[in-house]
């Protein structure tokens, strides 16, 4: 049986609501403080256990994957909501939004003319969140909310007339 750790919770978080992620961001801004050759290993171990799926990138010739959450990865981080999940972070100067369970969706695939675009949101996600934005918001969670969606929406606290302000950015 595969422990399932803290890193592995945060992963999941983001593949729920990026809906799949490259092995390349996940080693350049989720995983940074692990080694190449550990991270291999470990989502290697998610593979194989079902938590996670492996799809080939069709855009990349050197064999890059794209990765998707199962539903035992859902279950999982639904189980473990309340003790570990709302206790995860990133970075120290970002607040995550942590969603409950039930507002994820599975997704097993991506469609072909939407990878650059989802590629490009998920990692100015990474960078913008890296220098302190907070609340970073995918369509795939607000997407009932609102007749006319951007791709994402950020929030970001800034002193307006002397007060602190969260601030809603939307992304087109």
């Amino acid at each position: 049986m595969l422990r399932i750790t803290d890193d592995d919770l945060l992963l999941f978080k983001y593949l729920f609501e990026e809906q799949y992620i490259k092995r390349s961001h996940i080693r350049d801004f989720l995983w940074q403080h692990k080694t190449k050759g550990s991270i291999r290993v470990r989502l290697s171990r998610l593979l194989k256990n079902d938590y996670l799926k492996s799809r080939p990138d069709p855009m990349d010739v050197n064999g890059g994957t794209y990765l998707f959450a199962t539903s035992k990865a859902l279950n999982y981080y639904d189980l473990m909501f309340e003790d570990r999940v709302k206790k995860i972070t990133r970075r120290k100067n970002t607040r995550l939004n942590i969603y409950d369970a039930d507002e994820y969706k599975l997704n097993a695939d991506f469609k072909i003319n939407k990878i650059v675009q989802n590629d490009f949101l998920t990692e100015l996600r990474f960078i913008l969140e890296d220098w302190g934005v907070d609340y970073w918001e995918s369509r795939t969670i607000f997407f009932p909310k609102y007749a006319k969606n951007p791709d994402s929406i950020f929030k970001i606290k800034a002193k307006i007339n002397g007060e602190m302000k969260d601030l809603n950015i939307p992304i087109c």
